[in-house]
């Protein structure tokens, strides 16, 4: 590591990044650059959601609810897309060295109490309130996340679609 202190109101600030190969420069860069944008657009904006998986879990959870009231292949359809909010939760706790179907119902459980904030603690494996704690996102992130995840789920819908169209519903071409 290296630190660079002593500057008295500095109008910029260089960030020296080392590594052992071009591929983990590369890594690193991105790595800051994508931090660096996500505060710009936390400050630019004011507007933010809390962190640890809690958005994620309320939105599984309330997606599942809705589901219920549809059924038919619209549901499953449903059920498959809150299905693909566990992925953060999930990837939060197996990267920490929890349990994720533990962490996963510990969430859920929590969640259907009502407490809308609560997310994974990575360091203490604990549900808890992430506002409380001051874990947060910015919103434009948050929102772009599930917008671009979404509009790929919907093209690759729309593809299958055309295809079983196009074969007047016998499914898979040959070889496939």
């Amino acid at each position: 590591m290296t630190r660079i202190s002593g500057c008295k109101n500095p109008k910029t600030t260089t960030i020296l990044l080392r590594g052992t190969s071009d591929y983990l420069l590369e890594e690193l860069e991105r790595a800051v650059v994508d931090g660096t944008r996500v505060v710009m657009d936390a400050i630019e904006d004011g507007t933010y959601v809390v962190g640890g998986g809690a958005v994620e879990t309320e939105l599984l959870m309330k997606i599942r609810d809705y589901a219920q009231t549809v059924g038919g292949r619209v549901q499953i359809a449903l059920e498959a897309y809150a299905a693909a909010f566990e992925s953060i939760p999930r990837t939060l706790a197996e990267n920490s060295g929890y349990n994720p179907i533990d962490k996963l119902v510990e969430l859920k459980n929590v969640h259907s109490k009502g407490k809308k904030n609560a997310g994974l603690n990575v360091y203490e494996g604990k549900v808890v309130d992430m506002l409380a704690e001051g874990v947060i996102e910015p919103l434009r992130s948050k929102r772009q996340s599930i917008q671009s995840a979404s509009e790929t789920a919907v093209m690759l819908i729309r593809v299958d679609d055309m295809m079983i169209t196009q074969q007047g519903g016998r499914g898979a071409p040959p070889g496939m």
